[in-house]
């Protein structure tokens, strides 16, 4: 997990750290910010997760993702806003943007 004063934006932690907000401005990004989730065995509060985001391409490219253990779900990967639904299993678990001289900006929350 990327710790908070390295990320680009600001996040607000909800009930845990698989949820809350995040918005963020990019320019020339490169990397990966892993913004929420975690590694628990058994979450506490379920295990379902709805993701509402808004992801702006200006320049570059960038891709919002989620890591379920060993795989990789695109979430967003050119201007999107949208809603998903996932659910998490015991393991790794992060929602993930990675880079490639991006800017643009992202909004996103986790409930």
């Amino acid at each position: 997990m990327t710790k908070d004063n390295d990320l680009q934006g600001d996040k607000e932690n909800g009930v845990d750290e698989y949820t809350g907000t995040y918005t963020a401005t990019y320019d020339g990004f490169n990397g990966k910010e892993f913004i929420f989730g975690g590694t628990a065995l058994e979450r506490k509060n379920g295990n379902q997760l709805k993701v509402i985001y808004t992801l702006t391409i200006e320049k570059g490219t960038a891709e919002l993702y989620w890591i379920a253990g060993s795989d990789e779900y695109t979430i967003a990967n050119g201007n999107t806003e949208d809603a998903k639904e996932y659910t998490i299993s015991s393991g790794d678990n992060y929602i993930v943007l990675k880079g490639d001289d991006f800017s643009g900006s992202l909004e996103i929350t986790v409930e």
